[in-house]
């Protein structure tokens, strides 16, 4: 059950309990009070009826000038009296008994009068009036009894009061305070129910915003308003799902860097890998090595062994950490560029392709493994865009401060929509020919990264059907032109 419910609900139900509560006290206490007004009522009935049989008796006795009436004329005062019940005050009937409970006198509906409701009439207190209240039929009675002496007898007398209206009036009084208590609530609960959804929107504004915050849109944000503690309430919220969001970024951009290096480690091994193979098989196939050769081939795949190993690393530390230090060191491009044609001749030679180093000018700051790479990928994409027969040119020249470092080819080239996109990571222009050939599209997005890294500039100036050339501005350093 939502929390607006449970408070409405809740407060619905005390206010009835209230009312109800208030509202009967109040019935209870009127009611009480009209009862005991007509018991008052009933008591002066019966001072009033004692005080005025005294009177009558007193009265024969001095018109008769005897000091005691006889029975059959006392009793005959008490018959007469008793059938002017009337005037003594608002009764419904009366009963004049002895102790023996023998009729002395009667008026009205005696019917209503039943001596059993009462406690033993000998029992009575003198000077008090006992009442009780019974139903006789459809009639509420209050029956009044109260003993008094006459002539040296010792009678009762009972009266009978019809209080049917008293219980009457309370019914209704009660009927209509519980349809008026009824009404309020309903009203009441109305009320009540808009100020809960009031009070409780900023709630369930807060509840909307963590479950969208829940499904994952941790950029998502909460309104800072309402009162003191939905602000503060909101201002968490807020915090919290910035550094959720903090956290997710930082852990995406982790898992997509290591997926990067290993993407990225998967194509970079392939170039070392062919020429460790390549020099491998000369080693295994040729029946004749002399040692020079050797030497030579075993030194190519122990170079390349290293070169693999450091690039794996290097490639790792960038992928996990762009802040990642580089090893930056002076490198002589006449031996890098030697390096490179090293380890990419039999690939070129089994291609059919030219390597041609037209120049190797002058000393760069790199990180020598990593930008070894650079132009490994460089030169080998530039082999695979060429067809047997052509030449790849690798050459390096000093422009002022600047080194630039060209390579170049007479190949298929790229359009201009291709050469948008050609440093995009996974990006493939011919698909079929680059799976083919073995590439995965991060040659050149990975060249341009590491370009980044070494502060170089790389241009790509391409022309469908007539080759693509590829610039690298690296600067120069002081001092060092060999």
């Amino acid at each position: 059950m939502k929390l607006k419910w449970r408070i409405f609900l809740l407060s619905l139900a005390f206010i009835m309990v209230a009312v109800a509560v208030t509202a009967i006290a109040i019935l209870q206490v009127n009611f009480t009070s009209a009862v005991e007004t007509e018991r008052e009522s009933a008591a002066a009935y019966h001072s009033y009826f004692s005080s005025s049989v005294k009177s009558r008796m007193m009265y024969m006795r001095m018109t008769g000038d005897v000091a005691v009436l006889e029975n059959e004329r006392a009793e005959s005062i008490f018959s007469d009296i008793a059938l002017d019940f009337g005037s003594f005050g608002d009764a419904s009937a009366l009963l004049i008994t002895d102790n023996g409970n023998a009729t002395v006198g009667a008026g009205g509906e005696t019917g209503l009068i039943e001596i059993k409701r009462l406690p033993v009439l000998s029992s009575l207190e003198k000077d008090k009036c006992t009442t009780v209240i019974y139903d006789v039929g459809d009639k509420t009675i209050l029956l009044g009894a109260s003993p008094f002496s006459a002539e040296g007898r010792d009678l009762f007398v009972l009266s009978a009061h019809d209080i049917t209206d008293t219980y009457a009036s309370f019914d209704r009084t009660f009927r209509l305070t519980g349809a008026v208590s009824i009404g309020f609530a309903l009203v009441i609960s109305l009320v009540l129910f808009a100020f809960t959804a009031l009070i409780l929107h900023p709630v369930s504004r807060l509840n909307g915003s963590l479950c969208r915050i829940a499904s994952g849109e941790y950029s998502s944000r909460v309104s800072e308003k309402g009162s003191v503690e939905i602000r503060s309430i909101a201002k968490n919220i807020n915090a919290m799902a910035a550094a959720v969001e903090e956290k997710v970024i930082r852990l995406e951009a982790i898992a997509e860097g290591r997926k990067r290096y290993v993407d990225s480690l998967a194509h970079e091994m392939k170039t070392p890998l062919t020429s460790i193979l390549g020099y491998g098989d000369l080693l295994r196939l040729k029946r004749r090595v002399s040692d020079e050769e050797r030497l030579e081939y075993s030194t190519v795949i122990v170079d390349e062994a290293k070169r693999l190993k450091s690039l794996s690393s290097k490639l790792l530390e960038l992928a996990c950490a762009d802040s990642a230090e580089l090893e930056m060191r002076p490198v002589v491009l006449r031996e890098l560029f030697s390096d490179i044609s090293a380890a990419l001749a039999p690939v070129f030679e089994h291609s059919g392709i030219t390597l041609v180093i037209s120049k190797s000018e002058g000393v760069i700051a790199a990180d020598r493994e990593l930008f070894l790479s650079l132009l490994l990928n460089l030169c080998d994409n530039a082999r695979k865009a060429s067809k047997s027969g052509d030449v790849v040119e690798l050459s390096g020249s000093i422009k002022g401060d600047l080194i630039e470092i060209k390579v170049s080819d007479r190949g298929i080239g790229m359009s201009p929509d291709v050469l948008k996109r050609v440093t995009e990571p996974f990006f493939m222009a011919d698909k079929a020919r680059s799976r083919k050939s073995g590439g995965a599209g991060l040659g050149l997005s990975l060249c341009a990264e590491i370009a980044s890294r070494h502060g170089a500039e790389m241009k790509i100036a391409s022309t469908l059907g007539k080759g693509t050339e590829v610039t690298l501005t690296v600067s120069a350093v002081k001092g060092e032109r060999i």
